[in-house]
């Protein structure tokens, strides 16, 4: 296993453990997500490349149409300042990301780049 999947896996298993799982409306787990990125993964942006790749990987848990694509760009795009743009990793999940918020031609970019 990569160690992006890794640390997807590592933020995944940190929301299921707070219980995430069981929220009964979006509203808390939105709530958690921005509360994890502008606050506990600020600065850190392995643990944001990980919140990012868990929202948009093709083989998550979220049922279809439910992942929050607007918390993984905020995510990844703070990772991506941190890094400077230079973390594979991290710009491997900004395409990804891209690609799941419709910007298909970012996301060729940025892969191409």
């Amino acid at each position: 296993m990569g160690q992006q999947n890794q640390a997807g896996f590592a933020v995944g298993n940190r929301f299921m453990d707070i219980g995430v799982d069981d929220l009964d409306t979006g509203v808390r787990a939105a709530r958690l997500g921005r509360k994890l990125v502008e606050q506990t993964f600020k600065d850190d942006p392995r643990q944001l490349n990980g919140l990012a790749w868990f929202i948009v990987a093709p083989d998550n848990d979220i049922p279809e149409g439910m992942a929050d694509v607007e918390l993984a760009v905020l995510a990844i795009s703070r990772a991506n300042d941190l890094t400077e743009a230079s973390e594979p990793n991290v710009l491997d999940t900004l395409a990804r990301v891209q690609f799941a918020s419709g910007d298909h031609a970012a996301a060729i970019k940025t892969q191409e780049d």
